[in-house]
């Protein structure tokens, strides 16, 4: 599963609250397929994705406040890309650990495991970046008219 909705509650509502939305969902979603065994590891990951994109947005950027829209744009995706940025190094380096002394599959097979998952990773991020950003961008001038834009 795509990490974009991790990256969209964070900017929606914040990296602590987006952060355990979108690690729980995505953590029931393992636990209710054949990837069981990644749950620990998912939540810890996507809890980790979201607490940055809601760090930089809201913390560093103040997305929350009334800017231009350039402005807006421009926080969203680099907000989106931090937080991509990190699960593309973290998420084959703690899926190796965890894959060889938690799980006991043999190192070659982990590291050729985490190789591909790099591949993975970083064509999901780019995803992620991509449709979160323009979800959250048009999202975000009616939850202005609602007044549903929190300081955060």
């Amino acid at each position: 599963m795509s990490p974009e909705f991790c990256v969209l509650a964070a900017l929606l509502i914040g990296g602590e609250w987006g952060g355990l939305a979108g690690a729980i969902g995505m953590t029931i979603s393992d636990l209710s397929t054949a990837y069981v065994t990644s749950a620990p590891k998912t939540f810890i990951l996507k809890l980790c994705i979201s607490l940055i994109v809601g760090f930089v947005a809201h913390k560093l950027f103040h997305l929350s406040k009334e800017h231009s829209a350039k402005y807006v744009t421009v926080a969203t995706v680099v907000s989106s890309i931090c937080g991509m940025a990190f699960n593309i190094v973290a998420d084959p380096v703690v899926g190796y650990f965890y894959k060889t002394y938690l799980l006991g599959v043999p190192q070659d097979l982990a590291k050729t495991l985490a190789k591909i998952g790099s591949i993975t990773t970083s064509v999901n991020a780019v995803i992620a970046v991509i449709v979160a950003s323009i979800i959250y961008l048009a999202l975000r001038p009616a939850m202005k008219k609602l007044n549903m834009l929190r300081d955060l």
